[in-house]
């Protein structure tokens, strides 16, 4: 399938107000794109916008993507704004961490609506736009989505799902031109002041070492994104754990068990 030309492309990127979708904005802006920025909260939307490059053509949508209505409106303001959708980076989600059977129901359910529902409902509301130009569809997932990690059993289920979902778009929408990448990312630095959902509910400061930074794993999801790629794996780590989950998930499984109590910081 042919790459995909960015400049001048109408783009839509979900959780742009900080972390890897603040950076996606970035480069995308640099590259000529013109750039819908999508999340809850409008004031680290416009934060992402001051530090864009000059002249960057963007608009901003305050946007829940677990409600369809404001994912509808989201598409409006897009379309009304730049006459078409190109592509669609679906980087909004949430992570936690604690045990399955010390998670409380209510944190299972928003982790499911955020990382898998939000994501499908936002391709919802542009699919007809996007295979219409033969465009992208990208899922940003983890690591987590490659195995079930544990005391994070909702994110990595959640993150599995859109594999799944990825799966099935690409057999409907077969010959029509149209792309949908799942990119599966590593450990990668935070914003200082990134929160995670506890088992209970509360929202817990992230401590975990990274093997990339934000701006690489952006770079990474776009290059995997314009090339067409069905999956991509993050990492030298991220690599080698997809070819250990295809060949040996029995020796991925142990080394899981082992190493729960590390996991519980790592994998969050």
């Amino acid at each position: 399938m042919k790459r995909f030309d960015i400049a001048g492309a109408s783009v839509i990127i979900t959780g742009a107000g900080s972390g890897i979708g603040r950076e996606l904005a970035n480069i995308l802006c640099a590259r000529g794109a013109r750039v819908a920025l999508l999340g809850r909260r409008r004031e680290a939307l416009e934060a992402t916008a001051a530090g864009l490059p000059s002249g960057a053509v963007t608009i901003i949508v305050a946007t829940d993507v677990t409600d369809y209505d404001s994912c509808l409106k989201a598409r409006d303001a897009v379309m009304a704004s730049f006459g078409r959708i190109d592509a669609l980076f679906n980087n909004a989600g949430i992570s936690m961490r604690g045990a399955f059977g010390d998670t409380a129901p209510q944190v299972l359910r928003q982790l499911v609506d955020g990382d898998l529902l939000g994501p499908m409902l936002m391709t919802r509301a542009c699919i007809h736009d996007i295979v219409s130009v033969q465009g992208i569809v990208c899922f940003v997932s983890s690591l987590a989505g490659l195995y079930g990690l544990p005391l994070v059993s909702a994110y990595s289920a959640s993150k599995m799902g859109l594999s799944g979902l990825a799966q099935s778009l690409r057999t409907e929408y077969a010959g029509r031109g149209a792309s949908f990448s799942v990119v599966h990312i590593g450990l990668v630095d935070n914003d200082p002041d990134k929160r995670v959902l506890a088992a209970d509910g509360s929202l817990v400061p992230l401590a975990r070492p990274a093997h990339a930074t934000r701006k690489q794993a952006a770079e990474f999801i776009l290059e995997a994104a314009l090339r067409r790629t069905q999956t991509a794996y993050h990492t030298a780590a991220g690599k080698a754990m997809a070819v250990a989950v295809r060949f040996a998930p029995g020796i991925v499984g142990a080394l899981s068990a082992f190493s729960q109590r590390r996991m519980k910081d790592l994998y969050q």
